[in-house]
């Protein structure tokens, strides 16, 4: 490990990250009725599908659909983020990069600007895995 490798630094950058990203985050234009999803979880959707009907019910049980897709992949990168900095507070450091990079993997596939770089800058040093 190096002189950059800090173990507080590891654990206020995961602090800081792992509430940032839960569910959809970025302005959207779901579907034919290009519903903006920002900000509403697959429950808050999947309500409004049942309180509408027709083809608008019907985008709305599609949004929850896909919220709950964003939720679930939101949930393995933050579990793949709480296991690196498990695995760098009982020193296994090759670990460590394997899950943050997990984490940032899922996560890229959602979003440009990842939430866990940060985390990932910590782990790996200078962001070079």
């Amino acid at each position: 490990m190096s002189s950059a490798f800090s173990l507080d630094g590891i654990e206020t950058a995961f602090a800081a990250a792992k509430v940032r990203w839960t569910t959809c985050d970025w302005r959207t234009e779901f579907g034919v009725l290009k519903l903006n999803l920002q900000g509403l979880s697959s429950v808050h959707a999947e309500r409004l599908g049942k309180a509408t009907c027709g083809r608008e019910s019907q985008q709305w049980l599609a949004a929850a659909t896909w919220l709950r897709k964003i939720e679930q992949d939101a949930a393995v990168a933050t579990a793949a983020a709480f296991q690196a900095c498990r695995a760098c507070r009982i020193g296994d450091l090759s670990l460590a990069r394997q899950k943050i990079q997990n984490a940032c993997k899922i996560e890229s596939s959602w979003h440009t600007e990842l939430v866990w770089e940060p985390l990932r800058q910590q782990i790996c040093d200078d962001g070079r895995a």
